[in-house]
């Protein structure tokens, strides 16, 4: 049986360095939109958004997954359904709600108040609990993807040579980022070849992004619920992101913030790429 009163999840879709977490941070600064961080949702509305951009997302790429925004400390949704696993995918009902029980007390603040809850999530699978989801989909483009593979390849992997072998840190699992059930199962280090063989599976082969270049992949995975689509590439143009950022404000009925300021965010994050 389904219960009524799932979270209102606001559901990010995208592949592995394609600016989801930029644009769940831009609309994290509205009062509808439940904040990862516990300290900037009490902030709000008096919020020093730019300062706080200036922290989370900065031009060292060695380190933009242990900077950038996470829900993995305040949320705890990960102990429940993975991302981009098939792990949580049908749980549902009571079973959902024992699951929650992992949930971090900022969760159930933000579920309390019936907040959007941003989670990412890069699979074409509907499951129970996106009953009340709203979505916002990051499709890859022609004109977006050679900057595509030089974020994901600069921001997701750390590689040392190691004789005559190339040794591969994958960022996104981390350690410190995996859920504390799963610690030591997700393959952290990877030993290569040569940088064609890791360029060739990790970056080239990469199949989330063949997933995401289908801007219809999403269409028999989204039920009847809200939903809004558009390109890396119109993230990468301010004008064009700006209007999508606002429409999605729109969709959610929350307040957006002010032109100046987006637009502030905006050149931000954009200057912290060098490509």
């Amino acid at each position: 049986m389904i219960q009524s009163n799932y979270p209102k999840f606001l559901v990010i879709r995208f592949p592995f360095g394609a600016a989801g977490n930029f644009v769940a941070s831009c609309l994290q600064c509205s009062v509808g939109v439940g904040h990862w961080s516990p300290d900037m949702e009490t902030a709000k509305p008096d919020t020093d958004w730019l300062g706080y951009f200036k922290s989370v997302f900065t031009p060292n790429y060695s380190e933009w997954m242990t900077n950038e925004p996470s829900s993995r400390y305040s949320l705890g949704v990960k102990e429940i359904f993975s991302s981009y696993y098939e792990r949580g995918n049908d749980i549902e009902g009571d079973r959902f709600t024992a699951a929650e029980s992992a949930c971090h007390p900022h969760y159930f603040d933000l579920r309390s108040q019936d907040k959007y809850i941003p989670i990412f999530w890069m699979k074409p699978f509907f499951p129970a609990y996106f009953e009340r989801a709203t979505f916002v989909d990051i499709f890859l483009d022609d004109d977006s993807i050679r900057w595509y593979d030089k974020a994901h390849y600069k921001k997701h992997f750390k590689i040392i040579h190691e004789g005559e072998k190339l040794k591969v840190f994958n960022m996104r699992h981390l350690p410190s980022l995996i859920p504390s059930a799963f610690k030591g199962t997700n393959q952290y280090i990877t030993y290569f070849d040569s940088f064609r063989e890791f360029v060739k599976q990790e970056i080239i082969d990469n199949p989330v992004k063949d997933l995401f270049r289908d801007a219809d992949a999403f269409d028999d995975c989204s039920g009847d619920r809200p939903r809004h689509s558009m390109f890396l590439s119109d993230v990468l143009d301010r004008e064009k992101f700006i209007s999508h950022y606002y429409q999605i404000c729109d969709m959610l009925a929350v307040s957006p913030l002010s032109l100046s300021i987006i637009s502030e965010l905006h050149k931000l994050w954009l200057e912290c790429h060098d490509f």
